[in-house]
């Protein structure tokens, strides 16, 4: 009886071994992706999950208004996905597909894009002879949530995209327009000021590259998580366009208010 103890002890001990043996390997394996990825982009990747083979990649864009443009995320999306398929399977199974979001790096931060490919179109297509303006038609599911080339759309998908936090219960866009009369108000404001010299606007940048967009919104918050208000509220949005690229940027924006 003693020895039979000792004999299951031991293959007890082989047991947990092997066991701990088969988590390193596996966790090696998913880190190895994770390192051939990082390696192929040159976006700083904030989040990698590999959960039963459905593998995220989270990226962080850099602050420049042509990094945001919509073919420069395609291109990007088209690199990472090339690698995917690239990268060796232990099995037919190893992986399921995966998904690659981006997001702004100033704050709040806002998702720019999502795109999800499945492991069979992953192998189906060469990603690095495709054109970049085919990406979209042949992955599984693709988003671009930030329009930069029109400043109503860009601040459109800037709210919205606050249905990514956690503390975001819903987000409803009522209203986003271009106001006229608090854009010229805010031009002439800016003119000469010591905010705008800092900031390298000239007179003649604020007359072509600035606009004020009005935007009404309903949205309900988790109170246990935030104390921003919610309710329908108004507030405006200054804006300023690159005049190379043409891509809006969001440089400050009104605290809330409620509507009248």
């Amino acid at each position: 009886m003693k020895r039979l103890k000792t004999v299951t002890g031991f293959i007890l001990v082989i047991l947990v071994c092997l066991l701990i043996l088969f988590v390193t390997f596996s966790k090696l394996y998913s880190d190895a992706l994770f390192t051939t990825l990082k390696k192929s982009t040159d976006f700083t990747i904030s989040n990698y999950e590999n959960l039963n083979g459905n593998i995220s990649v989270d990226l962080v864009v850099q602050d420049d208004p042509g990094w945001l443009r919509e073919d420069f995320i395609k291109l990007e999306a088209k690199i990472l996905l090339q690698e995917y398929k690239l990268f060796p399977r232990k099995d037919a199974n190893e992986f399921k597909g995966i998904q690659i979001r981006f997001f702004t790096k100033s704050k709040p931060v806002r998702e720019i894009a999502l795109i999800k490919v499945s492991e069979q179109t992953a192998q189906k297509y060469d990603w690095h002879t495709m054109d970049v303006d085919k990406v979209q038609d042949n992955v599984d599911s693709y988003s671009y949530f930030l329009t930069a080339t029109d400043p109503v759309e860009l601040v459109r998908a800037d709210y919205l995209s606050w249905l990514n936090e956690d503390y975001t219960i819903s987000m409803r866009v009522l209203l986003a327009e271009v106001d006229d009369s608090e854009t010229q108000r805010q031009i002439d404001n800016y003119k000469g000021s010591d905010l705008a010299a800092s900031r390298g606007w000239t007179n003649a940048f604020l007359d072509q590259h600035f606009v004020v967009v009005k935007v009404m919104y309903e949205c309900e918050f988790d109170h246990t998580k935030t104390s921003m208000d919610d309710g329908i509220l108004v507030g405006y949005v200054y804006l300023t366009r690159d005049p190379q690229s043409s891509i809006w940027t969001i440089v400050d924006r009104t605290s809330p208010s409620e509507t009248t």
